[in-house]
């Protein structure tokens, strides 16, 4: 394989020294031969990283990615109302191989391999930024990074497989081709929105990404400056459109970020099955998921993770103690709702759209003929308030409502104060 597509496109002189390494070294296993490279690894990347947004934001979003039209309307609204607008796009990557060159005394230079199983992937959430935003939220020296071809890992992620700077990642792109990326720096996972990987807009497009996300707005004075210049073309925020916002009060519904989700759950393999199916690695769901278990109280019937079943029971036992167990349809809920499925989510609409929080039995679903996804939930709103109380967030205020969803977040979310549509928190 040519070096130029193995390294699809990264240019910095110390990734293309390591790269030539990784490159040499496997050549060399076949001749019986070995070579020190450690000296020709980029060194560790030590400037000043920010903790936080240097500027602030504000990103309009919608039901689904952003059409051209709506992209074209955000980015003029952005001009007239004298502020700056960049498009963010947020894939989901197939992650089949993690390299690092390593030297040791006995047996010289060797490149440790994590190789996903042939037909196998890994689950990576990337947030894809043009750097000139990256420049102005986490300043220049990150920037650099990205504009060079490399790659910012989130700290979590960086935490989960003990990576360093110089490892080398190796993803699919949009047809199913096998494209390699350095580490070029560990940033805090405000950076990467809890996921794992900050790329720059222009490797996304390498890659094949095309969905825009959303349209980020930085440079303004007022909020309302941006709300009525996006309304006047039509973009109305409420049912259809949302901003969020980097800073701010925090919304108890607001789910986790992946690599969030694999610290609290652990990082599975998948394979792509149907479709929308996802095959999850056997060895994972064996230590992980809690099959036929029965909860007392209210004898709901879900196999979800072992972490979540704990939380589960102690919020059953409050409802039946506040006499609210017949506002949990046992029936319908133990047909048609549940907790672990292998599956895409349903708005993912192509090879970079994101894995339900199903498939990590995290999440599970109740009351669905009453509470079907894009209707006015019907939920009772003292069960939505006990499910946050022990750490669940509710999907019938996400932007496309889910009322008969619930997934766990690790944290007490019944005493947030925040505006929600349905029901929100008591003061």
């Amino acid at each position: 394989m040519l070096l130029r597509e193995r390294l699809s496109g990264v240019r910095i002189a110390g990734v293309i020294a390591l790269c030539v390494a990784l490159v040499s070294v496997t050549a060399s296993r076949a001749t019986g031969e070995t070579m020190d490279i450690a000296s020709q690894a980029p060194q560790e990347f030590t400037a000043r990283i920010p903790t936080e947004y240097l500027e602030r934001t504000m990103s309009l979003y919608g039901r689904k990615a952003l059409s051209k039209a709506e992209v074209r309307s955000a980015m003029r609204a952005a001009t007239s109302a004298g502020v700056d607008a960049f498009p963010v796009r947020a894939p989901m990557l197939a992650m089949v191989e993690y390299a690092r060159a390593t030297s040791g005394s006995d047996v010289g230079t060797r490149v440790d391999k994590k190789v996903v199983r042939r037909g196998w992937r890994v689950p990576m959430q990337a947030v894809a930024l043009p750097t000139d935003l990256v420049r102005r939220i986490a300043g220049t020296s990150v920037a650099n990074v990205l504009d060079d071809g490399a790659i910012a890992m989130g700290a979590t992620s960086a935490r989960l497989r003990n990576s360093k700077v110089g490892d080398v990642v190796t993803v699919l792109d949009r047809g199913n081709r096998r494209k390699s990326f350095v580490v070029g720096v560990i940033v805090p996972d405000v950076f990467t929105g809890e996921g794992d990987l900050l790329i720059s807009d222009d490797t996304a497009l390498r890659l094949g990404v095309r969905s825009i996300r959303r349209v980020t707005f930085i440079g303004f004075n007022d909020e309302s400056q941006v709300r009525r210049s996006l309304s006047r073309r039509g973009i109305e925020i409420g049912a259809m459109y949302r901003l969020s916002h980097s800073w701010g009060r925090k919304n108890p519904d607001t789910s986790l970020g992946l690599a969030k989700v694999k610290e609290m759950f652990g990082e599975f393999e998948y394979q792509k099955v149907n479709g929308k199916g996802v095959l999850v690695d056997s060895r994972w769901r064996s230590r992980s998921i809690a099959h036929r278990i029965t909860y007392s109280d209210v004898q709901l019937n879900h196999n979800c993770h072992v972490r979540i079943v704990d939380a589960i029971q102690k919020a059953l036992t409050e409802i039946r103690e506040k006499g609210l167990e017949k506002e949990i349809d046992l029936d319908n809920s133990n047909r048609y709702g549940g907790c672990y499925v292998g599956r895409f989510s349903r708005l993912a609409k192509d090879n970079f759209g994101p894995i339900s929080r199903h498939a990590w039995g995290m999440a599970f679903d109740i009351n669905t003929d009453t509470n079907a996804q894009g209707k006015i939930p019907q939920m009772n709103c003292d069960v939505v308030r006990i499910f946050r109380k022990h750490g669940f967030a509710w999907g019938g205020n996400f932007l496309i409502p889910d009322g008969m969803h619930f997934e766990y977040v690790g944290e007490p979310r019944d005493t947030i104060d925040y505006p929600s549509t349905y029901c929100p928190n008591k003061n």
